[in-house]
């Protein structure tokens, strides 16, 4: 058989393989944010940041079929507690347009969470939109909790690149950040990790795959003709 005609076929195969890699991708979006810099309530400076080297909290968006799945945790970390009680999520903010809120499982969200009717200004001068609140002492370390977000249009991505980074706010801190009611401190998540594949993956990937298939053609072509015993 002649190379061009083994080619085609194996690069019919490739584009294929490579859009449906795409596909399954795009529909499998991820963003993550980790909450380390914390806005620092002992100084007059409204936008004096500090950093913890453990995360005190990470959330995931990710694309479900209508709309956002968020996922929200509080690990153990290394920030002082007032108390051995530990530290508590008390609200995540975000950005957004209007949208159906549905809890999936984790800790239960508060009958306070959902869309403003007004832009609420936190710490840095940031402005959201929508709220998600946990009843006081209720979502503490190692706990997590999940819910959806669905609506036209909705995706992991538009909500990444709405105005304003993710802002959650931690109770139960301890000395000297707790000059706050109940020790509230504003941590902010600023670039998501995008569990996508990016540009140069995509080439990496298709390149593998056109030496997968050329090497698949030479062997074919190397692959000596079968012989059959004569029949009489």
């Amino acid at each position: 058989m002649p190379l061009p005609h083994l080619v085609e076929p194996c690069t019919r195969a490739v584009v294929a393989a490579v859009l449906a890699f795409a596909a399954m991708s795009a529909s499998a979006a991820e963003y993550r944010y980790s909450f380390y810099t914390f806005f620092d309530p002992t100084t007059a400076d409204l936008y004096d940041t500090r950093s913890v080297a453990q995360a005190a909290a990470t959330l995931t968006l990710a694309d479900v079929e209508g709309g956002v799945r968020f996922s929200l945790a509080q690990p153990e970390h290394d920030l002082v507690a007032a108390s051995e009680a530990g530290t508590f999520v008390q609200s995540l903010w975000i950005n957004g347009p209007a949208a159906t809120l549905t809890a999936l499982d984790g800790v239960p969200l508060a009958s306070t969470s959902g869309r403003l009717s007004a832009p609420v200004t936190l710490d840095g001068g940031l402005s959201y939109r929508w709220r998600f609140d946990f009843a006081p002492g209720s979502f503490g370390e190692g706990q997590s909790a999940s819910w959806t977000l669905t609506g036209a249009g909705l995706s992991a991505s538009s909500l990444s690149t709405s105005a304003g980074w993710p802002q959650l706010t931690l109770t139960g801190v301890g000395a000297p950040f707790d000059v706050r009611p109940q020790g509230a401190l504003n941590f902010v998540a600023l670039t998501p990790v995008v569990a996508v594949p990016e540009p140069a993956s995509w080439l990496t990937l298709a390149m593998g795959l056109v030496a997968l298939a050329s090497l698949q053609g030479r062997r074919s072509l190397k692959r000596p003709p079968q012989t059959h015993p004569a029949t009489r």
